[in-house]
């Protein structure tokens, strides 16, 4: 996995290493696909997620904890939510118009079809 230089902390992670993936489908009507991502030493301390919309595919969230940024995670919940669609049959995640700066630089870096984003209306 992606090698980072290493941080100030020596407590903080510089790889993905032991990172486990699990996929919880979505439950009624109206549910998410939500793929979580979490340490094998620490199963209940999430790492990072991805949800994105049964139907449309849409990413409602993504997002990864503050210590595991900038190691490529967010990336692998992407590309591992899409394997897992083009194995199961289920509607693969797609970029939203709702995006954040951050997720607009992030959505750039993986690549797939960007939808324009929507504009804010400035109050009056």
């Amino acid at each position: 996995m992606k090698q980072t230089p290493k941080p100030s902390d020596p407590r903080k992670p510089r790889n993905l290493s032991g990172v486990q993936f699990r996929y919880f489908p979505p439950e009624g009507r109206d549910s998410m696909h939500t793929l979580s991502a979490y340490n094998e030493a620490n199963p209940a301390h999430q790492l990072g997620t991805i949800i994105w919309h049964k139907k449309s595919g849409n990413v409602d969230w993504i997002r990864t904890h503050q210590d595991y940024r900038g190691l490529g995670l967010a990336t692998s919940l992407w590309e591992k939510a899409h394997k897992l669609a083009a194995d199961t049959g289920i509607k693969a995640p797609q970029h939203s118009k709702d995006r954040t700066d951050t997720g607009n630089v992030w959505a750039k870096a993986v690549g797939g079809k960007l939808p324009p984003r929507r504009t804010e209306v400035p109050e009056q």
